[in-house]
């Protein structure tokens, strides 16, 4: 993968602490929490930023998470050398939380998140099937979700966490057209002035203040502060798929969930009981992970990894430090003709009308 240069620093990883605890804090409030100068504040928040080494976005959570929507894992295997191009257009989907080009048996896999009623036979086999650079797919149903960090590895908890948004559930008709169309000026850029999105939408400041407001207030939206794993200096991204005997999955899940490196861990009805996606700093402490936890975990059966070789999504937001990897043929398939009418459609049909781009 090639990786951002920018390699983080005690004060840096403080201000995306900040920022990650509220994407829209100052730099004049981040500069006096951390007790720098807000020049410094400023200078090097905004050098994280520009650089890709950051992103700061806003999320509609009835778009991302959708009150009756069902998760899946979708494992395809490319045509070779067409596994950039495969992963960049599944990022391209609103439906993908999270997308990764994966050594292994496949070599794409994407997160999907599919409304209740929606065709999934339509998505897998006349949009995903269909590419021409797709030679296989695997479909797995996620079943539950024990450990969920679109943040990681700072292991700041966003505002808007899993049990927070349990105790509000936000559904589509909560948001207006013009909701929306706030969302969607911030929705590459949480940190972006409300005067700039009014002019921009012809409102008042205080119309569009008021209404961000009410909207992070009722959980209806939330900010969202990524990280480049490897500018903090984890550079391991993994995942490891563990077939456990059922009477023993409370135990691994409790145990998984309280090791340092864990970042996801997902329950699935498939081939695998359990998927944990683990981000640590070096070869060594993978090592110690495979003997000190994975050797002793109950119930094990059998286990399988796969390393993530580029990241280009993660909590559905493109990954800035990714976009080194688009080259002109992502948009076309291996034989050099676009990707099938009804696919573009469906990309073009998802990315346009919603907030989530």
């Amino acid at each position: 993968e090639r990786r951002c240069q920018i390699v983080l620093d005690a004060i840096d990883t403080q201000i995306v602490q900040s920022l990650q605890a509220d994407g829209r804090a100052s730099w004049t409030q981040i500069a006096k929490q951390l007790g720098i100068p807000t020049s410094t504040a400023f200078r090097r928040g905004t050098a994280l930023i520009e650089n890709g080494a950051i992103l700061v976005a806003t999320l509609s959570t009835p778009d991302t998470y959708p009150e009756e929507a069902r998760v899946y894992e979708v494992r395809v295997r490319c045509r070779p050398g067409t596994q950039r191009a495969v992963a960049y257009r599944f990022g391209n989907r609103s439906d993908t939380r999270w997308v990764a080009v994966i050594t292994g048996e496949y070599d794409v896999s994407a997160e999907m998140v599919i409304p209740h009623g929606s065709n999934l036979a339509e998505i897998l086999i006349d949009e995903i099937q269909t590419d021409p650079d797709v030679l296989a797919t695997d479909t797995t149903l996620v079943l539950q979700e024990h450990s969920v960090a679109n943040d990681w590895p700072l292991q700041v908890q966003p505002k808007d966490t899993e049990q927070a948004r349990a105790a509000h559930v936000c559904s589509a008709d909560h948001l207006d057209p013009t909701d929306r169309a706030i969302l969607a000026q911030l929705r590459d850029d949480g940190r972006r002035s409300y005067a700039a999105v009014a002019a921009e939408l012809e409102l008042s400041e205080n119309t569009v203040r008021r209404r961000c407001t009410e909207m992070f207030e009722r959980r209806c939206a939330s900010v969202v502060t990524l990280v480049q794993p490897h500018s903090v200096g984890y550079n391991e991204e993994l995942l490891i798929r563990l077939d456990v005997l059922p009477q023993h999955i409370d135990k691994v899940v409790k145990k998984l969930a309280h090791q340092n490196g864990v970042h996801h861990i997902a329950s699935n009805f498939g081939p695998t009981s359990l998927v944990c996606e683990l981000m640590l700093k070096s070869h060594h402490d993978l090592d110690a992970f495979f003997r000190d936890v994975v050797a002793k975990l109950p119930g094990l059966t059998r286990m399988s990894a796969e390393v993530e070789l580029i990241v280009f999504k993660r909590g559905f937001l493109l990954c800035p430090w990714a976009q080194d990897e688009r080259s002109p043929r992502l948009g076309t398939a291996a034989d050099g003709s676009e990707p099938p009418a009804a696919t573009t459609d469906r990309y073009r049909k998802l990315a346009s009308p919603t907030p989530l781009g």
